[in-house]
């Protein structure tokens, strides 16, 4: 407010200048009244240009006042109106900076007052694993409206053009694969058996998952009953349900394995399950890990904003971070919502053709010639530009047309699932913006929960930020093991060990250098990881066994392969 203050008196100082400027250009610019009256006088007509130049400029402003009014006072006001206008135009600015402050401020106090638990509140939406100068706050994600970035990006041509190029090397697939089989077997061959063949047995994938869901639900009238009963029980209750929440946990984790490894399900179907039950297990420690704290600090705000309705919303909402209210959109566009669901089919389609060009071709027939290096080397880098595909097309399929598909029928305004990663220079920033969904989650609950036990000591940062990287590189190989049946920690190594070490290589200062370096990395993480779980996927089918025991699924049996006689 003080600089509102000292611009109101810069103002008018510039005011009064400005007024015996044009005074003066006045008198220096308009004839006297004496001058016209004394035309064919040269003796006057020289008086009264001595006079005037000899006066004051105070007195010849006040005689030009006095001989021209009219002029003189539009001037004025001319000079005033343009000072006036500046000034409201800087002072309105000042007053827009001074509300969002204030209004911030308000939105930080009411958070940190509903929470309970929050050492401060800190309006960021995305965050770093990075050094900050809030090194010892807890920061919490704030919900706003928006859209996705390609869903803005997609409204310019430039954009909508490289959409046009992946379409038409989807048509170019399917060109290929006509004209070889009618090249090959003299007809078109419509055979789509391997997507049957990996969404088999989808009726067990329905009936597990609805008893996954069924359990998350139980969680919300077992906390509620907590709750309720807390105020006039001892510490005795509260072990009780901590020890129920964590033997939940236990059991989420294990009996949907158990049912996989029963019904033997294939991969895609698994793969489902798998993400599914990593999701719903995020979501209840989501609502916990919120929650908590409000019933522990007798929170009056929690017996207004906990529901059933809003807790069933969150489970399909697509957020892993629970809130009482999310903000909403008006209305669904279903033409949003076909369009979306249309291209996730199509994007199924595109990568069922890679598999069918690039991958079964190369490793259907794995025996021992391909372990060796010039075998593994021509493999890995046949498999870089597939692998890839792979990656940007299953990211454009779950998180932009899936998510944003839900969010439209959910009627979910928060549509940031993802930021710009490829234009990340470095890949800590390619880490918070591939997927900010689970970012969010890792930051909120891993990462700050870590930090917070560390009690927020700044040199034991490292430490959280490590214990946040191995356990997403655990749930990442887990979901790979299921699907897979075999135990080939190849995506871990390269996660939890390459992708740790590579947050701190830096190529300079060039950020195109920069960027450049990070997709070579991708592309060749992609090709190995790509080659690597293809070989040992068609060894298992090719290669006998090693021994017939549990041990088969921790030992790679692609080094070891010899083909069956």
């Amino acid at each position: 407010m003080e600089d509102i203050g000292s611009l109101g008196t810069s103002v008018r100082q510039r005011l009064t200048c400005k007024e015996f400027e044009e005074n003066d250009s006045l008198s220096a610019s308009k004839p006297s009244t004496n001058e016209l009256r004394s035309e064919d006088s040269t003796e006057d007509e020289h008086s009264t240009s001595t006079l005037a130049q000899e006066a004051s400029p105070m007195e010849s402003s006040h005689r030009q006042h006095r001989q021209t009014p009219d002029l003189f006072v539009t001037s004025r006001l001319n000079v005033i109106s343009k000072e006036v206008n500046v000034a409201y135009g800087q002072l309105q600015e000042k007053f827009s900076i001074e509300y969002r402050n204030l209004l911030e401020s308000a939105i930080n106090s009411a958070s940190r007052i509903q929470t309970g638990y929050d050492s401060s509140v800190a309006d960021r939406v995305s965050f770093s694993f990075s050094s900050s100068k809030t090194e010892d706050r807890i920061t919490k994600k704030r919900f706003t409206t928006r859209e996705s970035v390609l869903t803005e990006l997609l409204r310019t041509n430039h954009i909508k053009t490289v959409h046009n190029i992946f379409a038409a090397i989807l048509i170019i697939f399917s060109v290929q694969t006509v004209v070889y089989d009618l090249i090959e077997q003299g007809r078109i061959v419509i055979d789509f058996s391997l997507i049957s063949w990996g969404f088999g047995k989808f009726s067990l994938v329905i009936s597990i998952w609805l008893c996954m869901l069924t359990s998350t639900i139980s969680i919300f009238p077992i906390f509620n009953m907590w709750r309720q009963l807390r105020p006039s029980s001892t510490k005795l209750l509260d072990r009780a349900f901590l020890l129920f929440y964590i033997a939940y946990l236990a059991a989420f984790l294990c009996v949907p394995v158990w049912a996989l490894a029963e019904y033997d399900l294939p991969p895609v179907s698994t793969l489902v399950v798998a993400i599914e039950q990593v999701r719903l297990l995020m979501k209840a420690h989501s609502f916990v890990r919120e929650n908590a704290p409000r019933v522990l600090h007798a929170d009056k705000t929690i017996d207004d904003g906990l529901n059933f309705s809003r807790y069933l919303y969150f489970l399909f909402a697509p957020t892993l971070i629970y809130r009482d209210e999310y903000p909403r959109t008006s209305a669904i566009n279903w033409n949003t919502v076909v369009y979306n669901v249309s291209e996730l089919v199509i994007c199924i389609f595109y990568i069922y053709y890679i598999f069918v060009r690039f991958c079964i071709p190369n490793f259907h027939n794995f025996n021992s010639d391909h372990v060796t290096i010039k075998m593994f080397v021509y493999s890995v880098f046949g498999c870089m530009m597939p692998g890839t595909l792979v990656l940007l097309i299953g990211f454009y399929a779950i998180l932009h047309c899936w998510l944003n598909a839900c969010a439209e029928m959910l009627r979910f305004g928060d549509r940031l699932f993802y930021k710009d990663w490829w234009n990340s220079v470095n890949f800590s920033g390619y880490y918070r913006n591939w997927n900010i969904v689970v970012h969010d989650w890792l930051f909120t609950y891993i990462y700050q929960d870590t930090y917070m036990l560390l009690k927020f000591q700044k040199h034991m940062r490292w430490l959280a930020m490590y214990t946040t990287f191995f356990i997403s590189a655990v749930f990442h190989e887990y979901i790979i093991i299921l699907a897979f049946r075999f135990v080939y920690p190849v995506l871990f190594v390269l996660f939890a060990i390459f992708g740790v070490g590579f947050i701190y290589v830096t190529t300079g200062h060039n950020k195109r250098t920069s960027n450049i370096f990070l997709w070579v990395s991708l592309f060749i993480g992609n090709g190995i990881l790509m080659c690597l779980y293809s070989m040992e996927y068609f060894s298992r089918r090719n290669c006998p066994l090693i021994k017939d025991s549990f041990l088969d699924y921790m030992i790679p049996r692609s080094w070891f392969c010899t083909p069956n006689e």
